[in-house]
């Protein structure tokens, strides 16, 4: 059973439509955040237009030149030219700092990092998000998708403040976290739309939400709880509320039987030789939640984005794929209950399926006599025996039953997936964000569509 969550994000936006307090804004936006620019480094250069003052970390305080070389020189010590000092160093200017060809605002931090140090950047939650906005979208498309991306790159960085703490910093500059250039990434336009929502975030009741984007959602994005296996209500997924063509509206890819044993093999999973791989499984929009794969050695149902992230997620672009010329999905909105029509008459797949699972001893026996008494109820059962199939924490199970998409039989060991979209599926998508603003949509209207039930609130 899938959770269609439509109808209590309808309850939960009158329980939660209130803004967050003044104060919790006001720290938002005075937050610094900690970026780990350069990690695990044995010699750094750190340079400024104007004088560098460092103070390390007994709290002595030091002028020195517009450019200093550090060089580590064992457990929290570093040293410049002749002089050794205690680490943590930091490293402070009028003007801007210049690290490995970027430049940066606020202050450059070094740690100790076993044998070597880490090089941080120590920067306003603001500037921050005006270091990342370019690197993370396209700073030609409209405003109001700017701004709604900007929303979400500063939610992000505030939510997983201390991500890295051992370390040292918060988040990385890498897509890891968000892609950070510092000053190199600024643009007028991408500026203005971090101006325009200073200190504004995403919440949840009293939290920050969570915000999860992606590059296209191929026409609806994905429910987090069939992705990364966390049940979050304004995670489920949503109908693109505009239809839109992207560079990724239309892919194929090819994979032979090989490559596919080799993906499994990073899962820790053995079927022997593939001889089959079909959808196991789909959500209430069409994207493929489980695959089957039939082998020499039996048959595995995995999550298609344990797969996606095995393949490699820049050659396999996203989840919403049919395999070897299987019908096309078409996105549907669901209906309000979370099995769709319950009472609607099985398909004949879903027939086989549940024939499939009452051999296997799925039902009790009074659930067997309660379909045979009611039929309306088949489907009611068989969707709740479907999420039991599939464990939460490793969704491969092991099964001898045979494959129920016969009509994805490779040809010569060869698989190919037609798909359309880019990314996890999960939160916003950057493409639909685009079309929805380029129609006249504002950027709060944006993200109260891709993240339902949450509110939006500014100092």
């Amino acid at each position: 059973m899938k959770k269609i969550c439509r109808s209590l994000i309808l309850a939960a936006i009158f329980v939660l439509s209130f803004a967050i307090g003044d104060s919790f804004i006001a720290e938002a936006a005075a937050q610094t955040v900690r970026i780990g620019v350069g990690i695990g480094v044995s010699q750094a250069t750190i340079s400024s237009s104007s004088a560098l003052i460092l103070k390390d970390g007994q709290g002595k305080r030091f002028k020195a030149n517009k450019a200093i070389s550090l060089r580590y020189a064992g457990k929290n010590r570093i040293s410049i030219g002749k002089h050794t000092l205690k680490l943590p160093l930091e490293i402070t200017s009028k003007g801007l700092l210049n690290f490995k060809k970027v430049q940066y605002r606020g202050a450059i931090r070094a740690v100790d990092n076993g044998n070597s140090v880490n090089i941080i950047n120590v920067v306003n939650i603001e500037d921050y998000v005006r270091g990342v906005l370019k690197m993370e979208t396209n700073p030609a498309w409209h405003l109001e998708a700017l701004k709604a991306q900007a929303v979400i790159s500063r939610t992000y960085a505030l939510k997983n403040l201390g991500k890295y703490g051992k370390k040292g910093f918060d988040l990385t500059a890498t897509p890891d976290c968000q892609v950070y250039r510092g000053v190199n990434a600024e643009t007028s336009r991408t500026d203005r739309a971090v101006k325009e929502t200073a200190g504004v975030v995403v919440a949840y009741g009293s939290q920050l939400a969570l915000t999860p984007f992606h590059s296209d959602s191929g026409g609806a994005t994905a429910n987090v709880s069939e992705v990364w296996s966390s049940s979050i209500p304004y995670l489920c997924g949503v109908k693109e509320a505009i239809p839109y063509t992207s560079p990724y509206s239309s892919w194929n890819l090819t994979l032979s039987a090989q490559q596919v044993r080799a993906a499994l093999s990073k899962l820790g999973i053995n079927v022997g030789n593939v001889l089959n791989v079909g959808v196991g499984s789909r959500d209430a929009f069409g994207r493929p939640v489980t695959l089957l794969v039939q082998g020499s050695q039996g048959t595995r149902e995995i999550k298609t984005h344990q797969f996606r992230m095995a393949v490699g997620p820049s050659v396999l672009r996203s989840t919403f794929f049919t395999i070897n010329g299987e019908t096309r999905p078409v996105v549907q909105q669901p209906q309000r209950n979370n099995l769709g029509d319950a009472n609607a008459p099985l398909s004949s797949e879903e027939e086989q399926t549940l024939i499939t699972l009452t051999q296997q001893g799925a039902f009790s026996a009074d659930e067997m006599i309660d379909m045979l008494m009611h039929p309306e109820k088949k489907k009611t059962y068989l969707f709740k025996a479907l999420k039991k199939a599939i464990p939460q924490k490793n969704t491969s199970t092991v099964t001898n039953r045979p494959m129920q998409r016969k009509a994805n039989k490779s040809s010569a060991g060869v698989f190919v997936f037609s798909g359309k979209g880019w990314g996890h599926g999960v939160g916003l998508s950057q493409w639909g964000a685009k079309n929805l603003a380029d129609q006249g949509w504002k950027y709060a209207k944006i993200l109260q569509h891709y993240y339902p039930g949450t509110t939006l609130t500014r100092k």
